[in-house]
């Protein structure tokens, strides 16, 4: 007969799930090795190749391996330090030598405002993740950190509730079956 899992151990896992993911938002860009992190997308520049609220992993790479074509996170020299993700359309040199990149968002009709040098680069799109960033975004406010923590308050109070009503019944019947054979 197989194994009945307790509500007790499900809620657990639940509670645990939260944890980790909440965990997860918080730290993800700073523990990640080798030149990788994450990104979120917050406008809709890049729709439909990235859609709004997508989470994109990055790599880092040696700004001469950067090709026309290449989704890339930058920092744009903007006075309000911002990250953007859009994708190179021309690279060429300063008169000064300098690497540099024009970028535009597809579904921008204009290229950027701006010419960004590769240095400025933090990394080249691996992947995105549709919608996560939404979830990661609203973890990473006060509210959602009190949320998570109520949550998990909520969960471990239940949890334990739980476990205890489950004894409680154990021990009740166990009692009641003595009385009752006592009585027979």
């Amino acid at each position: 007969m197989p194994k009945q899992v307790s509500l007790h151990r499900i809620m657990l896992i639940i509670l645990s799930v939260i944890i980790v993911v909440a965990w997860l938002a918080t730290f993800l860009n700073r523990y990640i090795p080798y030149g990788f992190q994450f990104e979120v997308v917050t406008s809709g520049s890049m729709e439909p190749s990235l859609k709004t609220g997508s989470l994109v992993l990055i790599r880092a790479m040696n700004p001469r391996e950067y090709k026309v074509g290449d989704i890339v996170s930058f920092h744009p020299p903007l006075p309000k330090k911002m990250s953007v993700t859009h994708r190179i359309t021309k690279l060429y040199s300063s008169d000064d030598g300098i690497p540099e990149m024009a970028t535009k968002g597809d579904a921008n009709t204009n290229g950027d405002p701006w010419v960004t040098s590769l240095g400025a680069i933090e990394g080249k799109k691996i992947i995105a993740i549709p919608w996560i960033g939404y979830g990661i975004q609203f973890l990473q406010t006060p509210h959602g950190f009190l949320g998570v923590a109520l949550l998990t308050f909520l969960g471990v109070v239940a949890a334990e509730l739980t476990f205890i009503g489950q004894v409680m019944s154990d021990v009740l019947n166990g009692w009641l079956t003595r009385f009752a054979a006592k009585k027979v």
